[in-house]
């Protein structure tokens, strides 16, 4: 649900209409001066999140905008750098502490900024523990109802208090966050400019002034949406349909993205349509980040239906895998990571397979594979629930031949194979 704005109510200075589709394109080719994108489909998503940071009362979740790359001098300090003046109330962030950060979240919704943090690895790297206080507020904040508890001194009493922690954040940091940033940002993987490839220096004292004179129109052009949503007692937002596959918290990152493209018309609705796509397509291309327990089923999987494993269990009469048996392949695939599994660099053991199968109810049972032998092992019927839920089968080509040398193929299963040989 959303909140009435006291500013829906405020006519435009000067009374002309603004065009939005114009104005995002004016802002688009602002940034392709400074910024050089993977591709264009991300800096359209940036243009995007740029304006859903002034309609903040309508959502129900805000996405991170994440600048990351594997090295240094990858132009994420100037994205941040050309939008802090863009954004609404944009506010470079550097070396905040938890209690100045809840503050300026937790202010009032008029004067709450769009937070710009750089190196936002350093917050969120493996040694990073001090900064807990700060991963927690900025995991909060992406609903509009997070907040961060706090005490404090109310006299002679402590009392428990509620920070609003909502709020706009853009981040920009070597590498991969945790999945719980990630997962809410639209990621845009930056790299360092190509021999050929070109950027107009950002000057403050030249360019500046120009990101302001965007921005304010960016304001102006919000108001008047707003004006335009407000029925006297809450914004009336027709909410665009998700793109194929977009769904869970990537349909939370492009909602309000996809929300802007409508408010703007113009060519922004398909062209907000075609980078969520894209965007999928990367994270599928990528791959998303597996924690242990999934790369295990993963590789179980392929240790059951492969050549090996079938014969294996047809050599113990059962359709299942002796525990001893499965660690040896594990241990034995490569680019995995069983062989050194454990602190002291040795092998994946019978005891860790164990622990990390229970969160998912697998559990070894004493099997009887002769007369005279019986030991642990695994049944492939246990592993079945588990690998429809968190194991992605192979999909189809969206486009395939009709047949071999124009002969129809009735017999489609050659699309999806999950056997493996070893």
């Amino acid at each position: 649900m959303t909140v009435p704005d006291p500013n829906a109510t405020v006519a435009l200075e000067d009374g002309d209409s603004i065009d939005g589709a114009e104005l995002l394109d004016e802002i688009d080719e602002f940034l392709s001066r400074y910024v050089i994108y993977p591709s264009e489909h991300m800096r359209h998503a940036h243009t995007l999140w740029i304006a859903h940071t002034h309609f903040m009362e309508l959502w129900d979740s805000t996405p991170r905008i994440y600048f990351k790359s594997p090295e240094p001098n990858s132009g994420k300090t100037r994205a941040l750098e050309v939008s802090e003046h863009l954004v609404l109330r944009g506010f470079i962030a550097l070396n905040m502490s938890p209690a100045a950060l809840i503050r300026k979240l937790g202010d009032k919704p008029e004067n709450r900024p769009t937070l710009l943090m750089d190196e936002v690895d350093t917050i969120f790297g493996p040694k990073a523990g001090e900064h807990e206080d700060i991963r927690g507020v900025l995991n909060a904040g992406h609903r509009r109802s997070g907040t961060s508890s706090r005490c404090v001194v109310q006299g002679n009493n402590v009392e428990v208090v509620d920070f609003p922690a909502y709020g706009a954040v853009g981040l920009a940091g070597l590498n991969d966050l945790p999945d719980t940033i990630m997962s809410r940002a639209v990621v845009v993987a930056m790299k360092r400019r190509a021999p050929g490839e070109k950027v107009k220096p950002w000057r403050i004292r030249e360019d500046e002034p120009k990101a302001k004179v965007l921005g304010a129109q960016l304001a102006k052009w919000a108001i008047q949406v707003k004006q335009q949503l407000w029925d006297g007692n809450q914004y009336v937002v027709a909410w665009p349909d998700m793109p194929d596959g977009i769904a869970d918290r990537m349909a939370d990152c492009w909602e309000a993205l996809l929300a802007c493209a409508s408010f703007a018309g113009g060519h922004w609705p398909l062209t907000c349509h075609n980078a969520a796509l894209a965007a999928l397509a990367e994270n599928r291309e990528m791959g998303d980040a597996a924690s242990t327990g999934v790369l295990l089923l993963a590789d179980l999987h392929r240790i059951f239906l492969s050549k090996t494993g079938k014969e294996l269990m047809e050599e113990n009469t059962k359709p299942a895998l002796k525990t001893q048996q499965i660690i040896k392949i594990l241990v034995g695939l490569d680019e995995s990571p069983w062989k050194n599994y454990r602190r002291d660099g040795t092998a994946l053991n019978s005891r860790d397979l164990s622990q990390l199968l229970r969160p998912y109810r697998i559990k070894s049972v004493n099997i009887w594979w002769s007369k005279d032998s019986n030991g642990k092992g695994y049944y492939l019927k246990a592993f079945e629930d588990s690998w429809s839920r968190y194991i992605k089968e192979p999909e189809p080509e969206e486009q395939t031949p009709p047949g071999i040398n124009g002969h129809p193929m009735p017999d489609k299963s050659f699309l999806k194979s999950t056997a493996v040989e070893f």
